[in-house]
């Protein structure tokens, strides 16, 4: 239990998004999948070394932090030398998982993916609005990570929509701190409550137009080529505004969790919505009315 706390693996639900270039190019085969579990776990190993450094750097900050203050290294569980041996050892045996899988030509974005998370974490982290941008970067990456390891082209749409998306999520993180904690100047961030409503706004703003870019999109001549009923492409929308709504009202009853991530799937009515979602997905590439 310790260890999995250190490594943060509950956080590595977010490399699902490795997957999504495969899963929306309706194009699945079995050793594409295979090589994408293996970059799964590669580069999980990469982010649990990067969360582990994020909070060496930001001990001080998580000691005054009411639930980071229970992590491993800012409650002392852990030495700062047994911390950085973790790291060094979680890096070496991703790299010989890639090996294993033959995608040692994808070090080149994890390098450039832990050379971002150096300098948002000792420049950016505290510039603000900023570092909604270099948060948002990290789950793109994740996109082209999955694109690159199985040759598989990201369109525009996709990037598109995932920008969008991803902003939004940024933007909701930030915004879940300083409606819990009313201050995170205190925490070591430039926010504080007078930020709420400008960034409430944006998060509204963004992902609605996220939403907004997948209906266009399943009118599109490429959604034509992929999908044999756009119809159910369509009707994902309506889940999507929906869970818009639920995280809206979640805010201000301040039932989001400090990583808005987590809470998206650990929601039982936003899991519904993501498995009717993938379901209509399904559907749509199927030649049924």
């Amino acid at each position: 239990m310790f260890l999995v706390k250190l490594l943060r693996a509950n956080q590595w639900i977010k490399n699902i998004i490795i997957f999504a270039p495969l899963f929306f190019s309706i194009n699945w085969h079995k050793n594409d999948f295979i090589d994408l579990v293996g970059v799964f776990f590669a580069f999980s190993l990469i982010c649990s070394s990067v969360y582990i450094f994020n909070d060496l750097v930001d001990i001080e900050n998580d000691k005054k932090h009411p639930t980071k203050k229970k992590r491993p290294i800012a409650s002392g569980l852990i030495s700062k030398f047994h911390s950085i041996i973790i790291i060094f050892l979680l890096i070496n045996f991703s790299f010989l998982i890639l090996y294993f899988f033959e995608k040692l030509f994808l070090i080149k974005i994890i390098i450039f993916y832990l050379l971002l998370n150096f300098i948002y974490s000792f420049f950016v982290k505290k510039i603000k609005f900023f570092d909604i941008f270099i948060l948002s970067s990290f789950y793109v990456l994740r996109l082209y990570l999955g694109s690159f390891a199985v040759d598989i082209h990201i369109s525009k749409w996709l990037l598109l929509f995932s920008t969008f998306l991803f902003l939004s999520l940024s933007i909701l993180k930030r915004l879940n701190e300083i409606l819990k904690y009313n201050d995170t100047t205190i925490f070591g961030r430039s926010y504080s409550q007078k930020d709420a409503g400008f960034l409430k706004l944006n998060f509204n703003i963004l992902s609605i137009s996220s939403v907004l870019i997948f209906f266009i999109y399943s009118f599109s001549s490429q959604a034509d080529l992929l999908y044999s009923n756009n119809i159910y492409l369509q009707l994902i929308t309506i889940f999507m505004f929906l869970t818009i709504y639920q995280i809206n009202k979640d805010l201000f009853l301040n039932k989001i969790n400090d990583d808005p991530t987590i809470y998206l799937i650990t929601n039982y009515k936003i899991i519904l919505y993501i498995i009717c979602s993938l379901l209509l997905i399904l559907l749509s590439t199927l030649n049924i009315i």
